[in-house]
């Protein structure tokens, strides 16, 4: 048990835990490309606005209905974005490799994997869609960037099935975009 403790610290017990270990060896790979992790969109002062508005109307909310835990939920979630706007943008790293595909951290193997889709309308959408075969969001949507998708389509033919029914974003992209979020 001891030796246990002296391996692992909380950080590195939680990243071996919350998310895949990334094999060593994928096989050959096939292509690779980064994304930001968010671009982030000039918002206007009518932005600002209506949601400065909104969470004062929260607040006001939660201390007239005494709900306190409410109030720091709104505080809390303010914090965050804040936060966030200042945080430096990450870059994602992708790589289609024989055994599967990392995107970031996380390795999904093709066996964990249904299909595939890519919805490429220049120059606002051009997505890949990994369809999972389980877990609580059905797909995982990647930015291709300036990725060839005709050269992407080709190598994920080899281990996975084509969706060809789907044309379109996914409805959670359509109002992060419409409501300005990232």
């Amino acid at each position: 048990m001891q030796s246990f403790l002296k391996k692992y610290n909380m950080k590195n017990f939680l990243a071996d835990f919350l998310s895949p270990q990334i094999p060593s060896d994928i096989g050959e790979i096939s292509m690779n490309w980064e994304f930001p992790e968010f671009v982030p969109k000039p918002k206007t002062k009518a932005w600002y606005a209506v949601v400065g508005a909104l969470l004062l109307f929260f607040l006001i909310y939660a201390i007239w209905t005494a709900n306190f835990l409410f109030a720091v939920i709104i505080f809390l979630s303010v914090f965050i974005a804040i936060f966030q706007y200042f945080e430096p943008r990450r870059m994602v790293n992708v790589v289609v490799g024989e055994d599967g595909i990392i995107v970031d951290r996380k390795f999904f193997p093709y066996r964990g994997l249904r299909s595939f889709a890519i919805v490429y309308k220049p120059p606002m959408l051009k997505y890949l869609y990994l369809d999972l075969q389980k877990g609580l969001g059905n797909n995982l949507a990647v930015p291709l960037e300036d990725v060839n998708p005709l050269d992407l389509r080709d190598v994920l033919l080899n281990y996975l099935k084509e969706d060809l029914e789907r044309e379109d974003v996914d409805f959670k992209e359509v109002w992060s975009t419409r409501l300005n979020l990232h």
